[in-house]
């Protein structure tokens, strides 16, 4: 499988910008690294504010919330999953189209998907 990788540069003031891209992955599942739980929290309420079903897997979530969010991602009923490194750590997650890196990772290679 062939992988592309492009890199924007948004600053604070254009977030909306990062969330605009979203619209490019109607239908495909879409992984959304950010960088602090709160930030997951805080990005998932906002997308579910504007419609999209959005589901998120971070370390202040409990482990059968957790669960549920990763089923349903992976069942595609919920195509959207938003997710902290070290949460998404080490799972196995087929047929992810899109990975959007909201925040920009400490180290790089906490955000390649393998």
């Amino acid at each position: 499988m062939a992988r592309t990788t492009e890199v924007f540069g948004i600053d604070e003031a254009g977030r909306g910008v990062a969330v605009g891209f979203l619209g490019l992955a109607i239908g495909n599942r879409v992984l959304v690294f950010v960088l602090y739980k709160k930030e997951a929290a805080r990005v998932e309420t906002m997308l579910q504010k504007r419609g999209w079903k959005v589901v998120s897997i971070h370390g202040d979530k409990a482990q059968h919330a957790r669960t549920k969010a990763l089923s349903l991602f992976k069942e595609g009923s919920c195509p959207l999953m938003i997710a902290t490194d070290v949460a998404a750590r080490g799972l196995d997650i087929p047929d992810v189209e899109v990975v959007i890196n909201y925040s920009f990772p400490l180290t790089t290679e906490d955000y390649v998907l393998q």
